[in-house]
């Protein structure tokens, strides 16, 4: 990680740790089921059973209804003391005008204690889940989703498409995959799937295959059309890979201070094959100002289907002076028992100071703030403890 990189890191270490302490442990809160997914049916009545799971025993918590249905929803308790369930009786309307997804949010909401002084930000806790009702379009109306897994080169790409009949009109469909290359948006070629008949509220489940023989490494995107006699069609992308066995250098360490004698350098790297690939590593070589070749060499690291990841080496900078310097890469790998190796040359710049000392003062920031947001949870809890103690003895 180069001087810039260290500075950005440490801005965000110091972000993460600040937002990190806002929240109080000791106020987890959750309920089951987070979320229901039905369709509108006039006058349709339904009970939604509720589970309420609450890591501080003994705590009251609100119960209240919102949204755009909520008018036509009753619980059936108002208030829970710690775990517990309650029901959610719906009865829905005779019409909805507008069609789409309408919700219904059930909330559960700690109640808090107003004569406890020094609270803190997260002391009350509030969850929201969600009953999404869906209202049928008027005439036609399809609605898709298109997905597809990366392959390697030479194997087969099957793609599933899922369709839902929105309309309150049965269609007939006509659906069509078309392949485009995501380099040049060049259309390749187009597959034509059987025309299908698809009830109202019915859904259905597609796959197509595309045989990839004559495709090169590379990204590529495709896109499902159905057409249905709608007002138009419903239109899809999904993008997926054709991998080959190959590692790309996406970075490395540009700035050495001499400052430093042992240096640490580091390679950023990407895999483009679609399985696991063992044993990758990278030999450096510098010339050095005396024409001497100092040679190193870095981590060795397995890489998942597509993967990035960091390697790390180090090397010793006394025979170096400041100035710009060519340096190889070679990365080393294998990927199903097959070796391989990619080489780079770059250029890194050897400078005389790089005191990160941003950096620096962050991190201590953020030591200082994780100390006290310690302190902080240990000096709340045991007040919450002695104010239950004093409550029983009342």
């Amino acid at each position: 990680m180069n001087i810039r990189g260290e500075i950005v890191f440490g801005r965000i270490l110091f972000l993460f740790v600040f937002f990190f302490f806002l929240i109080d442990f000791s106020s987890a809160l959750s309920v089951t089921p987070a979320r229901i997914e039905m369709n509108f049916q006039p006058n349709a009545e339904q009970t939604i059973d509720y589970r309420v799971f609450s890591a501080k025993p003994g705590v009251e918590y609100q119960l209240y209804l919102q949204g755009d249905l909520s008018e036509y929803a009753k619980l059936s308790k108002e208030k829970i003391n710690g775990d517990g369930d309650f029901k959610v009786f719906l009865k829905m309307p005779s019409s909805i005008e507008i069609p789409g997804y309408h919700s219904l949010y059930v909330g559960v909401k700690e109640i808090g204690d107003e004569e406890l002084l020094g609270g803190s930000i997260g002391t009350t806790v509030e969850i929201l889940v969600l009953v999404s009702i869906y209202a049928p379009y008027p005439g036609k109306y399809v609605e898709s989703t298109l997905s597809a897994k990366n392959v390697n080169i030479g194997e087969p790409v099957e793609f599933q498409i899922e369709i839902i009949n929105r309309g309150k009109e049965d269609v007939t469909i006509f659906p069509s995959i078309e392949i485009y290359s995501n380099q040049t948006s060049e259309k390749i070629e187009t597959l034509s799937l059987n025309e299908r008949f698809l009830g109202k509220e019915q859904e259905l489940s597609l796959r197509k295959v595309l045989d990839t023989s004559s495709y090169n490494p590379g990204k590529y995107k495709g896109v499902s059309i159905i057409e249905y006699g709608g007002a138009s069609p419903s239109i899809k992308e999904v993008l997926f890979r054709i991998g080959s066995l190959g590692i790309e250098i996406k970075n490395y360490t540009s700035i050495v201070s001499l400052e430093e004698k042992i240096h640490k350098f580091d390679i950023d790297i990407e895999s483009n094959w679609n399985d696991n690939i063992d044993g990758a590593y990278a030999e450096v070589s510098f010339y050095n100002q005396t024409g001497e070749v100092i040679s190193f060499k870095t981590s060795s690291t397995g890489l998942v289907p597509f993967e990035s990841k960091t390697i790390t080496g180090y090397f010793d900078t006394t025979n170096f002076a400041k100035g710009i310097y060519n340096a190889n890469l070679s990365l080393y790998y294998y990927g199903k028992d097959v070796g391989k190796s990619t080489s780079k040359i770059v250029q890194v710049e050897f400078v005389e100071k790089s005191y990160p000392i941003l950096l620096i003062s962050l991190i201590a920031i953020a030591g200082l703030i994780l100390v006290a947001g310690i302190i902080v949870f240990i000096v709340k809890r045991k007040s919450n403890s002695q104010n239950e103690k004093n409550k029983i003895k009342k």
